[in-house]
């Protein structure tokens, strides 16, 4: 595993009942592999926006958001809520898949997959995919 989990945010937005553009949350996020106790995903209580909310030993947690559309700073998330029947569970999959990714390398990038109850889809769909939107440490 890698030392570090990379969640890179696009257009990023605070989550709550109001959401609001936040541009710090933009770019690379960085948290440590080994800190890592719990990874349990569910829908945002003000937005149903699927939410990875991963527990740290040192007590912190990231809760981080996707959305179907990198949209824009105007844009929130909420707007392009994913449609997938089982997105929970694919946005879990894509989470421990970047855990266990680059072994003994520095940092490995949570990748998305794509907003399709088809997951094996042979030929790519830029249209389906799916971006990080929102990333908080608590």
């Amino acid at each position: 595993m890698a030392k570090f989990i990379n969640i890179h945010v696009v257009n990023g937005f605070t989550l709550a009942s109001t959401n609001v553009s936040t541009p710090a949350m933009n770019g690379d996020n960085l948290f440590p592999a080994d800190q890592i106790t719990s990874v349990v995903c569910s829908l945002e209580a003000n937005n149903s926006i699927p939410i990875a909310t991963i527990s740290l030993s040192s007590g912190k947690t990231i809760t981080a958001g996707i959305a179907a559309d990198q949209g824009s700073a105007s844009s929130a998330p909420s707007d392009d809520v994913p449609t997938a029947s089982d997105i929970l569970s694919y946005l879990k999959g894509w989470v421990n898949k970047s855990i266990t990714a680059n072994p003994g390398g520095v940092k490995s990038t949570c990748s998305l997959g794509i907003d399709s109850d088809d997951q094996s889809k042979a030929k790519y769909d830029s249209a389906l995919q799916l971006y990080w939107r929102s990333y908080v440490v608590s």
